[in-house]
């Protein structure tokens, strides 16, 4: 659970554990005390999303895929009139004007 808080003020997203690099990992784990064989991992779909349910409760971060989508759609089309260049496009999106 301490990977997937990290890994999401750090990311904002939960990146698969597999995808992590080792130093990542053993960095968090010397930093918990934790033996080397400890590994990132979960046993159940249930346990990895109730994790991700506490970590966006603990950071205020709503999960709205189809509102981020509506309000990425709205803020390209907005600056598609003044701008045409793709990435100030997706950077309009990402910043939500």
């Amino acid at each position: 659970m301490v990977l997937a808080l990290k890994c999401f003020q750090r990311l904002a997203r939960f990146p698969r554990f597999d995808d992590l690099p080792e130093p990542v990992v053993e960095h968090v784990r010397r930093c918990l005390e934790l033996d080397a064989a400890v590994r990132p991992v979960y046993d159940a779909d249930r346990t990895e999303r109730a994790h991700r349910d506490l970590v966006r409760a603990r950071l205020g971060v709503i999960h709205a895929p189809d509102r981020a989508r509506a309000l990425a759609e709205t803020a390209i089309r907005g600056a598609a009139a003044v701008k045409n260049n793709p990435p100030d496009l997706i950077n309009v999106a990402l910043e939500g004007r």
